[in-house]
């Protein structure tokens, strides 16, 4: 199972217990010991395997705390002995969940886990906040404390998800590249987003992990993510395929990171809507947690696609019948923990009639009739994206608190309209307020703010969740943010104290990006995201420079802390809290080159070294991330200073895809004073044959200290 089987299948701790069911668990068990993600253990499997040898504890793992709304992973149990030994337990001990927090009464169990049968240990995300998971044996108990977060079900372009990485597991971002080729072909680049946690080198000198080449002539535009069974999906604007990326991670999965399925919409590219200048027949698309099916905004309705690769049917399109038209949206949200699930879809005037209207569509099934509301009075000229917090779904405190709390934003004004939808009833409540006009980095006249991501921080207390709108403008680098309150009694949108909303709003324009350029958004309003990270537990915001080469990650717990006044007039915030470039900044910029030619260091400084004296070497690593054969035409030291660093490789000719050679550099001063030079490495891997990686060398020669290597190289 760790290789796909007809490239459809395979096991990984995120999967839901359909797949873990394709084996029994000891050998569900031995099949991810060979894909490296659990511990050798002994034969043993009894509690007193020998005379005088006991069972003293029982780990179950893996130990991540964080698991995302509605996914599911295989946990472990492992016992240890008074020998030392270790031994499997999975099958022989009692799993059981439990609430958390029972004071003065116990909140609502959030996760689910399997005890018995052929799969036993798998734990399911149920709702949001904090359940503990036990797993028990002859009066010992093994506990793991779980927390179920979620940064909501929102199109964007961008699919994150947590894959293993070594002895844990990562945030990784599926990018799209649209706008150059690589070796001839766009590509979809899997980017570690926790590169910063991996490394004290900062700007981080390499964080793309796998470089995925698309069909000739075929442009990914949007990716999402399948976390339950390790996929992910790539649309085109102008194409009605749809890609799947087989996303195992696996060492052992000969398919990982390769296009294992192609499947054609029902949709002509001839009947292709236009959103703002972008033209598309496939628009936005969102995974369903509930059923992992794909769900599609089209210009010619809403279709699902089947994202389960066991279930027979992986790949059918079906149209959503909606008993109304619902018309194709830019972006849409996705509410799956309604009692009716339903999607927020801003129409941005494809409606004749009603060019300013969003719909509530519920989507159909045999305990939900469809339907579909239509909404022209929220105040917005061109709505085209929208956040929903499923925060009081997941726990209600209150028999009168079951309202979803809903952001839409406006392409054509700076405007936004803050809605309560009430409760499990697809209509909108009565608390609809229009903010307007939002003040942003050039005041109340620039550019609107027409993309938006929801980040919700996991909390183990319901109570104390927090959603955070994260808004961001096409062509513009102005972001802003909105702190919505915890649990208050009623909607943080009501009417409260004198005030319209009882929420806090800060903005503040990008710092720029490593290469001393300014950061600019490009023209997709979708390419914005928010996800939780598995290493350090925080919540942050995404977006993509407008030449798709530089990552943002902002740390949003850090950038709302200071917020004062409500919109729309709101707190601008300091540059020096919303900056990049040391460790504890706000902001990490994430390189993502159009290349498969990864280089392991942007900059080595080697310091002040005495006068004749050679430093060590330093090792910088070129690694080909792609899937061909990379041609290196050459290595060399160039500028003024170039004389006085030298280096050895073992970087000749070729490199195999996934493997590396190594570059060694070293400084030799001869004179006192500062030295500086670039080491350039020449290589096929980027948008020509004669592609170039560079690596800025700096030193100085004793007496002399060195003050930076950025921009070093003089040619």
């Amino acid at each position: 199972m760790c290789e796909r089987e007809e490239a459809t299948v395979k096991s990984r701790p995120r999967r839901r217990s359909t797949i873990l069911l394709l084996a029994a668990a000891t050998t569900a068990f031995a099949v991810l010991q060979g894909c490296g993600n659990s511990t050798n253990f002994s034969s043993s499997s009894t509690t007193n395997p020998a005379p005088g040898v006991n069972l003293q504890a029982i780990t179950i793992t893996p130990g991540t705390k964080l698991l995302a709304l509605g996914s599911s992973r295989q946990l472990h149990a492992t016992g240890t002995y008074s020998d030392g030994s270790t031994a499997d337990l999975t099958s022989q001990v009692t799993w059981s969940a439990s609430p958390t927090g029972c004071v003065p009464s116990c909140p609502p169990l959030t996760i689910s886990v399997s005890s018995g049968g052929s799969s036993p240990g798998v734990v399911t995300a149920t709702s949001l906040g904090a359940s503990a998971v036990t797993a028990t044996l002859s009066g010992l108990e093994g506990l793991l404390y779980l927390t179920v977060n979620t940064d909501g079900y929102t199109s964007n372009t961008l699919a994150i998800m947590t894959v293993p990485y070594k002895n844990t597991e990562i945030d990784v971002v599926y990018q799209p590249h649209s706008l150059m080729k690589t070796q001839g072909v766009y590509t979809v680049e899997e980017v570690n987003l926790d590169a910063n946690q991996f490394t004290n080198q900062l700007p981080v000198a390499a964080a793309v992990m796998a470089s995925i080449p698309m069909p000739q002539n075929y442009v990914p535009n949007a990716t999402i993510a399948n976390g339950d069974y390790g996929l992910v999906a790539v649309i085109s604007y102008s194409s009605p395929q749809v890609l799947i990326i087989d996303a195992s991670n696996f060492s052992s999965d000969t398919a990982n990171n390769t296009v294992i399925g192609t499947f054609t919409a029902p949709v002509a590219q001839s009947a292709a809507v236009t959103f703002n200048g972008t033209t598309c027949a496939i628009c936005a698309a969102v995974v369903n947690p509930n059923n992992n099916e794909l769900l599609l905004s089209t210009a010619q309705g809403y279709y699902s696609m089947n994202m389960n690769p066991t279930s027979g049917q992986f790949g059918q399109f079906t149209q959503i019948g909606f008993p109304s038209t619902a018309f194709p949206a830019p972006s849409f949200a996705l509410n799956p923990e309604a009692t009716c699930p339903y999607i927020i879809s801003p129409t941005f005037g494809q409606d004749p009639q009603n060019p300013s209207e969003v719909q509530v569509a519920t989507l159909p099934s045999s305990s939900c009739p469809g339907a579909v509301n239509t909404y022209t009075n929220l105040g917005l000229t061109q709505p085209n994206a929208a956040v929903v917090s499923l925060v009081a779904n997941s726990y209600a405190m209150s028999p009168t608190f079951g309202d979803n709390d809903v952001e839409v934003v406006d392409a054509g004004a700076n405007d936004e309209a803050l809605i309560s939808l009430a409760g499990t009833q697809v209509a909108f409540g009565t608390y609809t307020s229009l903010v307007s006009p939002m003040t942003t980095c050039t005041g109340t006249t620039g550019p609107p703010f027409n993309m938006i991501a929801l980040g919700t921080a996991p909390q183990s207390e319901l109570s104390n969740v927090q959603s955070t709108p994260f808004f961001s403008q096409t062509s513009g680098n102005c972001v802003g943010f909105e702190v919505w309150p915890s649990y208050a009694g009623s909607s943080p949108f009501e009417p409260t104290q004198g005030q319209e909303v009882i929420i806090d709003y800060l903005y503040g324009p990008m710092p720029n990006t490593p290469d001393l350029n300014p950061f600019t958004n490009g023209n997709d309003p979708n390419a914005i995201a928010t996800f939780t990270s598995v290493i350090d537990g925080n919540n942050y915001g995404v977006l993509v420079d407008q030449n798709q080469n530089w990552i943002a990650k902002l740390n949003l717990g850090i950038l709302t802390a200071g917020g004062v006044n409500a919109p729309p007039e709101g707190t601008l915030i300091s540059p020096t809290l919303l900056a990049a470039g040391l460790a504890l900044d706000a902001v990490v910029f994430l390189p993502a080159p159009d290349s498969v030619a990864i280089l392991s260091q942007n900059a080595i400084n080697f310091g002040s070294v005495s006068v004749g004296t050679t430093t060590p070497q330093s090792l910088v690593t070129l690694t080909n991330v792609g899937q061909n054969l990379l041609t290196i035409n050459g290595v060399s030291i160039i500028g003024t200073n170039a004389d006085q660093f030298a280096y050895t490789t073992t970087c000749f000719l070729t490199l195999n895809p996934a493997s590396n050679c190594a570059i060694e550099v070293s400084f030799t001063p001869t004179s006192a004073g500062q030295f500086t030079a670039q080491l350039n490495v020449s290589d096929n891997g980027g948008q020509s044959p004669q592609s170039v990686q560079t690596v800025q060398l700096c030193g100085a020669g004793s007496p002399q200290t060195v003050q930076s290597c950025v921009n070093a190289a003089q040619n």
